[in-house]
């Protein structure tokens, strides 16, 4: 990883000049409450105004509780949907709003509003299996859902099926989908336009490869993607971004092999993460080679994913340091951040025009966190510089 060249955390990437970040001293701030077993889940905002959050639990049986804020968190309403089992939630755009919720092994519900939550409509389900699996919206019209039903057996997996909305999920049209792999495991699809998208595919060895479309999902090609460049790493986690008709590929790699059991502590107390970023102009059929991001170091093998503002920029929030690349991951500045003191950032969950929202560990004041340390959420209104805490609602 030394090889890679790239500077951490108190100075700048920037290539070719170094500058140091400006200073930031932590303020104190009085913690969010306590929120009785409720952990923050997903978090998603269509503009600085409009946003959506989900609160899960596990008492007898998984508990969800969805919210929509139009006044950037300053209030906040319940979001149509059940109260039992789980949830997910996204922003499609500044007004367009997707809840899905259900019961542990039962069928999901999906409805969308198109007013930012104030009313809402249920999607019709094309699948077979209604299980959990929000549809990729393009836009407010078009969308993909796609289905890959459990069988008893997993190295006999089920056929994918794959539909196609155009009228904002109220009809599904079932796609031939020629080209999909029977074996393996469906990863993150992100369209383009109505006709270009890519496909991230698992294998059932656990090797990873790409496919694309460029008629709409009616057939798929196997391409070259994105891959880690140096030999004697491995990928831990990949993550898709768009921004107008780019595609951007986030890969996060770490020295050799992958931990067998998953984010485990790390040897030595650290690990060195490297990011990479690759670029598709054309829908994925092609990748350019992947440009080096941030060396991150981490307690634990935790993934750091970016977020993309409205001006195509890359956003990713290190712990106090704020990373931004202007040119599709090819070069990157950094700066410190003010963090109230008790607060520690978790992911970088929205990154909208006049604002940037995050989720943030409530660590007190030893800044330990664990897999029980609670979740808040806070926001900056300067381009990242400071950020104050967001009054979250109680779950009942």
């Amino acid at each position: 990883m030394a090889a890679l060249g790239v500077l951490v955390a108190g100075v700048v990437y920037l290539r070719p000049s170094l500058a140091p970040p400006a200073a930031a001293s932590p303020t104190s701030a009085r913690l969010p409450l306590d929120l009785g077993g409720w952990r923050l889940g997903s978090v998603s905002f269509g503009d600085v105004d409009h946003g959506a959050i989900q609160f899960y639990r596990s008492l007898s049986g998984p508990t969800s509780s969805a919210f929509v804020t139009s006044d950037g968190g300053r209030t906040w309403r319940a979001a149509a949907g059940d109260r039992t089992g789980f949830g997910l939630a996204g922003f499609l755009d500044r007004r367009t709003v997707v809840v899905q919720t259900g019961t542990g092994g039962g069928p999901t519900t999906t409805r969308l509003s198109d007013d930012g939550g104030h009313t809402w409509r249920r999607l019709a389900d094309p699948r077979g299996f209604t299980g959990p699996g929000l549809p990729a919206f393009l836009d407010a019209q078009h969308g993909w859902w796609l289905e890959r039903p459990p069988t008893s057996d997993p190295r006999t997996p089920a056929p994918v099926a794959l539909w196609r909305t155009t009228d904002g999920g109220r009809s599904w049209r079932r796609l031939a989908a020629a080209g999909l792999p029977q074996p393996g495991f469906p990863g993150q699809w992100v369209f383009v336009d109505a006709l270009r998208g890519t496909l991230m595919f698992t294998s059932q060895a656990g090797s990873r490869f790409w496919l694309a479309t460029t008629d709409g999902g009616d057939s798929w090609q196997v391409v070259k993607g994105p891959d880690g460049p140096f030999p004697g790493t491995s990928t831990t986690s990949t993550a898709l971004l768009r921004h107008a008709g780019r595609l951007l590929a986030w890969l996060v790699e770490v020295s050799g092999p992958a931990s067998p059991n998953g984010f485990l502590a790390a040897p030595n107390g650290t690990v060195d993460i490297a990011a990479f970023v690759s670029v598709s102009d054309d829908g994925g059929q092609t990748w350019s080679l992947p440009q080096a991001g941030p060396r991150i170091v981490q307690p634990t093998y935790l993934s750091l994913f970016p977020a993309m503002d409205d001006r195509g920029r890359l956003l990713l929030l290190d712990n106090r340091h704020l990373w931004v690349s202007e040119d599709g991951g090819a070069t990157w500045t950094v700066r410190l951040v003010q963090i109230p003191a008790g607060l520690r950032p978790a992911w970088l969950a929205s990154a909208v025009h006049g604002g940037l929202y995050s989720a943030a560990y409530q660590t007190g004041p030893f800044d330990v966190v664990t897999p029980s340390t609670p979740l808040t959420l806070i926001r900056s209104t300067d381009g990242g510089a400071h950020w104050s805490p967001v009054t979250l609602p109680r779950p009942s």
